[in-house]
């Protein structure tokens, strides 16, 4: 599928938390948020006083943020979890899982906190990080159930 086809797919298909897909669609799709996100968050800043060159993928909303994030977020950020969930369905996981290492690791961070005195060390921010984005990376990484059933029977892609 094309770059503009792979964007047009995930947000026609952004309420859709049950299909596939498939590696190059997510990350073409990953790419565009993290253009619209560069330049609109870069522009949005650029009347201050200094210039903020925002790169990646960010998501908020509230006054504390640009006008640009909020409406950047309200656009995106449902598109961008259903990407993920068909992600994950098509690379063999339930998201579900996921999130339950989110909120296990989230509520590890909290514990630590109201332990420690409100403090956290900055190795286990740096560990909670590893462990999220790695596993995010890995998921979304991986090939496709299908293709990896195929490998295992010595069928060609496409074929069944």
């Amino acid at each position: 599928m094309t770059f503009v086809g792979a964007i047009k797919s995930s947000i026609d298909k952004s309420l859709n938390f049950s299909g596939r897909a498939s590696r190059s669609d997510f990350w073409k799709f990953l790419l565009f948020l993290a253009i619209v996100y560069t330049l609109g968050e870069t522009l949005a800043t650029s009347g201050s006083n200094y210039l903020n060159f925002a790169f990646g993928l960010k998501f908020g909303i509230g006054p504390d943020y640009s006008w640009f994030m909020n409406i950047y977020t309200t656009i995106f950020f449902i598109p961008f979890v259903s990407s993920s969930v068909r992600r994950f369905n098509d690379a063999g996981y339930v998201f579900a899982h996921y999130f339950a290492l989110l909120f296990a690791l989230f509520a590890c961070l909290l514990m630590w906190a109201k332990f420690t005195g409100g403090t956290i060390h900055i190795v286990l921010i740096l560990v909670t990080i590893v462990i999220v984005f790695g596993g995010f990376i890995y998921i979304t990484t991986r090939k496709s159930i299908s293709q990896i059933t195929q490998k295992d029977h010595n069928l060609p892609v496409g074929e069944s």
